[in-house]
Parts: C-alpha cells; sequence; structure tokens
C-alpha cells in the first residue's frame, strides 16, 4: 500500500490521533484508512510505518516538557503566515510533501510567530529573577497557553 504523502494528509493524522473523542482503537482505524485507503491486513505494521513516516523518519517526535507546544489547528493561521512570510508559500494553495513541510516548519526563524509561541509555552516563569519581568511573561505564556487536548480556552 500506499502512503499519501501531502502535508494536509498528515495534518488529519495528527487531528485523529489527538482526538480525545476517540478510542485508541478509533484513532488507529480511522488513521490507517485515511493514510493508506483502506484497512491494511498488517494494522500493527501499517500503523509502525504510518508513525514512522509522520515523524520525518526519527525515532521520537515529541516535546520533552510535556506540556503541548504546538496545536496545529489552533496554531494554523500563525504557521499559515510564517510560510508566507518567511518562505514565500501560501498553504491553502500549495501542495508540499509531509517531510518537506516538516522541515520547512523547523527551519522558520525563532522571531517568526509560530516559534515565539512554542518559545513562551515552553518558558517557566518561576525561573526568571525578576518580579515584574516574571509576571510579565507568565502573562504573555497565560495569552498563548493551549488548553489540554480537545479545550480551547478564549484569548487572543
Amino acid at each position: 500500500m500506499r502512503i499519501n504523502t501531502g502535508f494536509r494528509r498528515w495534518l488529519h493524522f495528527w487531528r485523529v490521533m489527538s482526538a480525545p473523542e476517540l478510542t485508541c482503537f478509533e484513532q488507529r482505524s480511522i488513521a490507517l484508512i485515511n493514510t493508506f485507503g483502506a484497512l491494511p491486513a498488517d494494522a500493527a505494521g501499517a500503523m509502525r510505518e504510518a508513525l514512522w513516516f509522520y515523524r520525518c523518519g526519527r525515532e521520537t517526535f515529541c516535546e520533552a516538557s510535556g506540556e503541548r507546544l504546538l496545536d496545529w489547528d489552533e496554531d494554523w493561521l500563525c504557521i499559515w503566515a510564517d510560510f508566507r512570510l518567511y518562505a514565500g508559500i501560501d498553504l491553502d494553495r500549495g501542495q508540499l510533501h509531509w517531510w518537506r513541510f516538516m522541515a520547512l516548519f523547523e527551519s522558520l526563524p525563532r522571531e517568526s510567530g509560530i516559534k515565539r509561541r512554542i518559545w513562551l509555552r515552553s518558558l517557566d516563569p518561576a525561573e526568571i529573577g525578576d518580579a515584574r519581568l516574571r509576571e510579565k511573561y507568565r502573562r504573555m505564556k497565560e495569552a498563548v497557553a493551549l488548553g489540554p487536548c480537545g479545550e480551547r480556552p478564549g484569548r487572543l
């Protein structure tokens, strides 16, 4: 079976695998059908292959802090704008291979909107000595914070 390599398919893969309303079995079944066009006979092997592809051939692809630092849906407008600004790519019109999309995403400069959000989300204000600066960064972090999967608190 052949994997659909388009970045939109893999954003959908993430969405399905992150859906709290689905059971693990439902997540995997839907993800495999969407990825391969049908449920493969060797579902476990196909899931390993799909996860390997999603992680761009890496062993792991996770947030070390345990905090959610990125939400493809909630951060989409910021990501779209950064791709337009820094790579000259309109993601609404372009077709990109997932790995190319991720290479471009990871190479966005640290001053890009999404990289600033990720940095703020990973920041531990308790490590800032100055009380006023600590409070400023705490408020900034709160403004871009992601709720638990499936929740979207109002902000920005």
